[in-house]
């Protein structure tokens, strides 16, 4: 038996040997086999590698790699773009792909400024809602210069429904893109765009046949709810008069193309720019308070433009679709409000300047005309047109908003039109405080200083502050530009007073961030 037995064992000793080797073996291959794919993988992802010191070389982009530039430490001349690389993912959006190259959005995920909602702001938020709710089609429209609202009337918007042909797609749109739309009211107008409210028609479901319960029958009288898709429609308004004294030889036609082309290509960038500062791409709305449009395009068998009245201003067959908002805050600010209203737009505008401060943008709009009102009464941040990056700069001749700017802005366009200012979140920290300021006192800021509400005028006292800091001289205390509270029509709580104060301080160096007023004020959660 012991015979046996050893027999046994000497068989299970060999079958383990035999085991051994070919795992040794396997091992083996597998080592080679990582080996060259460690390659392969470095070459599209890692970077370069400089065969002298055998360190990485951080100047050679990494999607233009290859086994030559990991032996060389050099980049080829004609390597593959940006755009042509297969390991993208396929859905990537064309707002990431023209994104920024120093600004990889995979890189980094920053998160909104998250606000504790409180019995006050909720409240106040409520009846925000109410009142928008009450804005008719007809207060809407008397608020636009009747110039603008003939020029819409010249064209088909109003009487015919029209498709849009989506040039770029930048989030998912809401409803089936193919079908009509129907203008139902104007939003909004100024010297550079018309917003209209318009609605989708939808395919007509037909109904279950199906024995109803005496309690739907009941309830038939009631109409149903209105749920097709409702958005905001931009169209860019251009003088082409003034543009073809500046470009004469340019034919009509290859001029109102290349304006097409150009708000284009703005809305690209724009998109691009929040997308890859925020390391995402759509349901800003949603998630920072931004409302960007989710696709742009222009409106099928129309021609370059929609309507040109008698002066040369021009509706351009260019749209971008946003989400539908009831109207800007600049519509309510002569209504009657609440403490508890005052409390929520004072935080939400905070909340607004804090996440454009946390992905390092500078809006260089926020008016209460680009402050949107939901349904539900919560605030939104549009007009976008202006955003710069972090050390952006903007030519001082051409400032939105003049009346909203930073003096530092205001003395470079009256003293130095032609040149460049640089820009940071600092401009819109002041643009936020004239924006509470006018939201609770009007126009109480210039109505002592010029005799005229006339942007050139506004402007020209803005730049009077920046001189007057300048001769000053003094960096380390504040320099307020408004203290006269009992100026305003209605008091203002002391703590908004505090706010709107360290907002508009003409120091930069002393101007309050909205973030820090945030932190202060409100019951920041993240």
């Amino acid at each position: 038996m012991s015979s046996s037995r050893l027999v046994l064992v000497s068989k299970m000793v060999d079958s383990c040997a035999r085991l051994a080797c070919f795992c040794i073996g396997l091992f083996f291959c597998l080592a080679v086999w990582q080996h060259q794919a460690g390659h392969a993988y470095s070459a599209t992802h890692h970077h370069a590698v400089n065969s002298d010191n055998k360190s990485f070389n951080d100047s050679a982009p990494h999607w233009t790699l290859n086994n030559q530039v990991l032996r060389d430490g050099t980049v080829q001349r004609e390597s593959p773009s940006y755009l042509q690389q297969s390991s993208l993912p396929s859905n990537i959006s064309p707002a990431l792909e023209l994104a920024a190259l120093g600004q990889d959005p995979v890189r980094r995920r920053p998160q909104p400024v998250q606000v504790a909602r409180t019995g006050t702001t909720k409240t106040g938020r409520v009846q925000l809602g109410r009142q928008v709710a009450r804005v008719t089609p007809e207060e809407l429209a008397t608020m636009v210069e009747p110039s603008l609202k003939d020029l819409l009337n010249r064209s088909t918007l109003p009487q015919t429904p029209f498709v849009i042909e989506t040039l770029r797609v930048f989030a998912t749109p809401e409803g089936d893109t193919s079908l009509p739309y129907t203008m139902e009211r104007i939003l909004g107008a100024g010297a550079a765009s018309i917003v209209i409210q318009a609605v989708q028609e939808t395919v007509p479901q037909e109904p279950a046949r199906r024995r109803r319960s005496w309690f739907s029958r009941l309830r038939k009288s009631h109409a149903p709810a209105d749920t097709r898709p409702r958005v905001a429609l931009r169209f860019p308004v251009v003088d082409v008069r003034k543009k073809q004294q500046e470009l004469p030889e340019v034919p009509e036609a290859e001029l109102l193309s290349q304006l097409a082309e150009e708000q284009l290509r703005l809305e690209i960038h724009k998109a691009a720019l929040v997308s890859s500062a925020a390391g995402t791409e759509g349901n800003f709305d949603s998630e920072w308070g931004f409302a960007l449009p989710f696709r742009v395009g222009r409106l099928s068998n129309e021609g370059l433009v929609l309507a040109m009245d008698g002066s040369g201003k021009a509706i351009l067959n260019f749209v971008t679709v946003s989400p539908a908002m009831m109207c800007d805050l600049h519509t309510l600010r002569s209504s009657s409000r609440t403490p508890a209203m005052d409390e929520f737009v004072v935080m939400r505008v905070l909340q607004l300047a804090a996440n454009l401060e946390r992905l390092q943008l500078t809006h260089l709009d926020i008016t209460d005309e680009n402050v949107l009102v939901g349904r539900d009464g919560q605030l939104f941040l549009g007009g976008f047109q202006h955003v710069r990056a972090k050390d952006g700069g903007i030519s001082c001749g051409k400032l939105p908003s003049v009346t909203f700017t930073d003096p530092r802005l205001a003395h470079c366009a009256v003293n130095n039109p032609g040149s460049y200012a640089a820009v940071n979140p600092a401009v819109d920290a002041w643009m936020a405080g004239m924006m509470l300021l006018r939201w609770f006192c009007g126009d109480v800021f210039f109505n002592r200083r010029s005799s005229l509400a006339e942007p050139r005028q506004a402007v020209q006292v803005l730049a009077q502050l920046q001189a007057d800091f300048i001769a000053a001289n003094d960096y380390m205390v504040s320099f307020p530009a408004f203290t006269q509270w009992d100026r305003c029509r209605h008091h203002v709580n002391e703590r908004f007073q505090f706010i709107i104060q360290s907002l508009l301080d003409v120091n930069p160096y002393k101007r309050g961030a909205p973030s820090a007023q945030l932190t202060a004020y409100f019951p920041v959660t993240g």
